[in-house]
């Protein structure tokens, strides 16, 4: 089973398919949702009083334990605008308001701390190093970041990735934290800093996952003809990665290749339509499908 500590929020995304104003989102429902198509996850997070209860409903009945999701009914709930420009790659944030989580200090519950698999989202280092500490020897311990922690709290990034397993991060995150251009350099200078392994996001061109013996191991995206909104493919690829490793149990090298694929798969459902309408309307057997697919596109052999 894994905890995932992450936000739930209000999204307000324009993209050149339209515009969707205030969608439930946030890391931590992209995570969640994706990764319950695999395994068990116990989310932890705050909203306020006016995120709609039908939606922590819907998580609960997709294999996502919301118990630790903590509601203020007299505060409101994050809420986060942004818009990608025509080639979807360049995203301009218009607004944050963190809202209930100025004041976020998660407790993660005896049960919750036991779990073998952790991930943590996009939340300030302070709090990634507190719910850290919190767990009681976790098996694997993944982690996000975002640019502005990078810019902000430097060091602070860095010291959680002294105590993770695994760091996953989107390309321009990857430069900015390791001060490289270059994307295989940048992942080497990742796993100086302490993490087992690291996986790039690449958006559209895919992502590279790095180990400490020094594989490098590329990964396309799934091809599709239509995108939609990418607002929370890189959680949600996270979800599918880390997922599948809890549903196998190991983070053996072949576990890994496996997570990858899927972690490919769940980023590219949740971009064909706005929000997480298409990770609340996947089954285990329409990933598989597509997982399937991508398996045979990965697959060749030498002709004799």
């Amino acid at each position: 089973m894994i905890t995932c500590v992450g936000s739930l929020a209000f999204d307000t995304t324009a993209t050149p398919a339209g515009r969707a104003v205030e969608e439930p989102g946030g890391s931590g429902a992209y995570f969640s949702l994706a990764a319950a198509l695999l395994s068990k996850v116990s989310l932890v997070s705050a909203v306020g009083g006016d995120f709609p209860k039908g939606f922590l409903e819907g998580m609960a009945a997709r294999n996502v334990d919301v118990s630790g999701v903590r509601v203020e009914n007299g505060a409101k709930t994050m809420r986060y605008g942004s818009t990608f420009l025509d080639d979807f790659n360049i995203r301009r944030q218009d607004f944050t308001q963190l809202n209930v989580f100025e004041r976020f200090d998660p407790q993660i519950s005896r049960a919750q701390a036991k779990n073998p698999f952790l991930y943590l989202g996009t939340l300030t280092p302070a709090i990634q190093l507190s719910v850290i500490r919190q767990m009681e020897n976790p098996e694997f311990v993944a982690m996000d970041t975002i640019e502005y922690f990078i810019k902000n709290d430097f060091d602070g990034v860095k010291r959680v990735l002294a105590q993770v397993g695994c760091a996953i991060l989107n390309d321009a995150e990857a430069r900015m934290l390791t001060r490289r251009q270059n994307l295989v350099a940048a992942g080497g200078e990742l796993l100086r800093m302490g993490p087992s392994m690291a996986v790039i996001k690449k958006g559209e061109h895919g992502s590279i996952l790095f180990l400490q013996d020094g594989t490098v191991s590329p990964y396309p995206a799934f091809p599709l003809e239509s995108v939609v909104d990418p607002t929370g493919a890189g959680d949600a690829f996270a979800g599918g990665f880390v997922g599948f490793l809890s549903r196998a149990g190991s983070v053996r090298r072949e576990s890994l290749r496996k997570a990858m694929a899927w972690g490919t798969v769940a980023g590219s459902i949740t971009v064909e339509s706005f929000g997480t309408k298409p990770l609340m309307e996947a089954t285990f057997e329409t990933a598989l499908e597509r997982y399937e697919k991508y398996r045979a596109l990965m697959h060749y052999e030498e002709e004799k």
